[in-house]
């Protein structure tokens, strides 16, 4: 079928190309009428050269169909086309060659080769019928496992082999069946990857939920350390910070009731607390002018009687009785100086050794930790916040935020419970006869004076009691020092001191 469409085509073309030969030789017979001779020549060279095209043209034609035929096994259709396309030119080395392997064929009568090649022709069809039934089952194997991507694969392959069988054998049947059988692979493909797509994103979805969960614990956790660092701003009188903080919390969460609740509770403490420390202030003035006063109004009289040896008594030193005087170690001053560096750092929860640390690595000073004292207390963290302050002053709110002291020794600061930092007890004796000796009133009349430090003035205030005031009781100097004694060191610091006065 090809060959006759290409020859028909080719006939056509022939037809016009000869038309166009005529035309232009009839077109050449009016060249110079006045030489005949050359118009002659002419004429016949270009009719030379129409037929050397068509020999060349017909040649081309008849050679393209041979090769045709050959390629169909048409064997004896392709050596008459050959022959035909030598005829017209004889120097086609392509239709030559064509028509030598074609008369070999034919000529020599080689049927044993021909067969043979017929035989190889056939067992690659048979192959390839072959190979597309084993495919349409092993398709259907993998259907049936589920593995649809590999059953979808293979399909392609039967049907690509499938159309190359069509031309040579009826393969619609297997076609159907395979087309059928992709048509349900490629369903089952697109579902079980639509299955896995949702399981991805209900995936995504959870690791999405679940940071925001983690997120808004974390947001929790530190919206309760900032509104517990408010709570110990505001024990501080920091009011401003503590509302600071508030605010800032707010601002994050405005829902926050317990923020809004500190903020307004700082807002009202500050301003309480700035109106009493006016008041004092004033108050203190208002004492001070009355004193001023007084003082002024009332005229200077000598109200004690000094001992003889008074004098002798103010330029005594303080020293102790029965030992040596007590000598400060050569490393209490370096301490001491470390201790006088100031400092700056923000602590929020931070465990107490790694506030040790950090302080060490500052000041380079020896801070050494009692753990006995450490394991002992509930919580050991420390959220401070210090700028410009010295080390010692430093220390005394550290160890006061988780309930331990800090002495001085050996050439270290300790950091423990009371039990750790007491000291070895120490025997010492002071002589304080200057403040227990009984000074006797002078002679004569008591004069009404006012108590001007109780602000207890006029009328009403306390009058100092005569030589004949019945109420007059006599005092007793020692009980009165160790009052005194015991009421300057407080009642929270009453360690094992013990103090004894002995009288001589």
């Amino acid at each position: 079928m090809f060959g006759k469409l290409v020859l028909r085509t080719l006939g056509w073309v022939g037809m016009a190309v000869a038309i166009v030969a005529s035309a232009a030789v009839a077109q050449d017979k009016t060249v110079d009428p006045g030489n005949p001779g050359e118009a002659a020549l002419e004429q016949l060279g270009r009719e030379q050269k129409w037929r050397d095209e068509r020999a060349r043209f017909l040649a081309e034609h008849h050679t393209r169909a041979g090769i045709a035929r050959y390629d169909e096994l048409d064997f004896e259709a392709a050596n008459a086309e050959f022959e035909k396309a030598l005829q017209y030119d004889p120097r086609r080395k392509d239709a030559r060659d064509y028509l030598r392997r074609t008369q070999a064929i034919l000529g020599l009568r080689q049927a044993p080769v021909l067969d043979q090649y017929r035989r190889s022709v056939n067992i690659e069809l048979e192959l390839a019928r072959q190979q597309m039934k084993v495919g349409l089952d092993k398709a259907g194997s993998f259907y049936d496992n589920g593995e649809f991507t590999e059953a979808v694969a293979m399909l392609d392959r039967v049907r690509e082999l499938a159309r190359y069988l069509a031309p040579s054998m009826n393969v619609e049947p297997c076609k159907s069946q395979a087309d059928e059988l992709l048509a349900k692979a490629e369903a089952a493909r697109d579902a079980r990857q639509a299955q896995e797509q949702d399981a991805i994103r209900r995936k995504a979805e959870r690791v999405v939920k679940s940071n925001e969960r983690a997120a808004k614990a974390r947001d929790e956790q530190r919206v309760e350390r900032l509104l517990n660092k408010a709570r110990d701003l505001m024990l501080q009188y920091r009011y401003q910070e503590a509302k600071s903080i508030g605010e800032t919390v707010l601002k994050a969460d405005p829902a926050n009731t317990e923020a809004a609740r500190l903020r307004d509770i700082a807002v009202n403490a500050g301003i309480a607390h700035a109106l009493a420390e006016t008041a004092r202030n004033a108050n203190q003035e208002t004492l001070l002018a009355m004193a001023q006063v007084d003082e002024a109004c009332v005229p200077y009289t000598e109200t004690l009687r000094y001992p003889a040896d008074w004098g002798r008594i103010i330029r005594r030193k303080v020293e102790t009785i029965g030992g040596e005087p007590e000598q400060e170690p050569a490393w209490m001053p370096g301490l001491r100086e470390k201790l006088d560096q100031r400092v700056s750092f923000d602590f929020v929860e931070t465990p107490l050794p790694d506030v040790v640390t950090f302080l060490q690595q500052v000041t380079n000073a020896t801070i050494i930790l009692d753990q006995k004292s450490l394991l002992a207390i509930p919580v050991a963290e420390v959220t401070l916040r210090v700028t410009d302050m010295p080390l010692s002053q430093g220390l005394d709110w550290i160890v006061k935020q988780v309930g331990l002291r800090y002495t001085l020794r050996n050439n270290a600061v300790l950091i423990g419970n009371a039990d750790a930092v007491a000291g070895e007890p120490r025997l010492k004796f002071y002589d304080i006869t200057d403040l227990t000796v009984k000074i006797r009133d002078f002679p004569g009349d008591m004069r009404r004076l006012r108590d001007v430090s109780l602000n207890q003035s006029g009328p009403g205030g306390k009058v100092w009691p005569g030589e004949d005031d019945p109420k007059r009781e006599e005092t007793d100097a020692g009980l009165t020092i160790l009052d005194l004694i015991k009421n300057a060191i407080g009642a929270d610091n009453w360690g094992d001191e013990t103090i004894v006065l002995i009288e001589r």
